[in-house]
């Protein structure tokens, strides 16, 4: 899914205006919510900017309780503005207004950001998670409170268990899945995986220091390793 591009047509890397580092202090509402925001001209679009930004913790925790209208809101116009996950802090810093352009229109991720991988053995690992601010099944999901539907928890296992575990088949059914608390921007999550080879069966822990937030296991085709 890609961003929604503004009504001005794209232009080349030459025309868009050099950007600037936004220290965002719109009063006492939104004051400490971004720890960095850049901001760039939309060429032909009568001064009208778009921002890209990473938010603080206190940032995400707004995001995470009213929506992206609300946070972005304090800065200008919400459609304007795209939240990025704080490991691109330093990139952004760096960013010249032709990569923040790019930046803005490039497709949403669709996987959370992986911060370390532990494979325990054969049959198991261990994954931490970070859920980015703009992963795209957040958008609409919901305006107000955005959660990661439950059917992207059992997506990211799937992966984790290919790129860990080396396996390969699809979900032919899922037993005893259950999704305990709600998954958002900004959450850090340790994925625990155990692969039973003889009953085709993946177990699986998604959870936080708040505790599980989902659980279950996945029967796997035939085809798998």
């Amino acid at each position: 899914m890609r961003l929604d591009p503004l009504a001005s047509p794209a232009p080349s890397a030459s025309r868009v205006s050099a950007p600037s580092s936004v220290p965002v202090s719109a009063g006492p509402e939104g004051r400490g919510w971004f720890a960095l925001l850049r901001d760039f001209a939309w060429p032909d679009a009568n001064g009208d900017r778009g921002a890209l930004a990473v938010l603080s913790g206190a940032g995400l925790s707004e995001l995470r309780r009213f929506g992206h209208r609300h946070v972005a809101g304090i800065w200008g116009p919400p459609e304007s503005v795209r939240f990025v996950d704080t490991s691109r802090l330093a990139w952004l810093a760096a960013a010249d207004a032709p990569t923040l352009h790019e930046a803005w229109h490039a497709r949403r991720p669709d996987y959370p950001v992986v911060l370390a991988r532990h494979r325990r053995a054969d049959q198991e690992a261990e994954v931490t998670l970070r859920v980015p601010p703009d992963l795209s099944s957040l958008r609409g999901h919901f305006d107000r409170m955005p959660i990661v539907p439950g059917v992207i928890h059992i997506r990211w296992v799937l992966a984790q268990a290919r790129s860990c575990l080396r396996l390969d088949g699809r979900a032919a059914g899922m037993d005893s899945v259950k999704f305990r608390r709600i998954v958002q921007p900004g959450h850090e999550l340790d994925l625990s995986l155990l692969w039973q080879p003889r009953a085709r069966c993946l177990r699986f822990e998604l959870k936080s220091a708040a505790g599980p937030h989902s659980t279950g296991r996945l029967l796997l085709e035939s085809g798998s390793a």
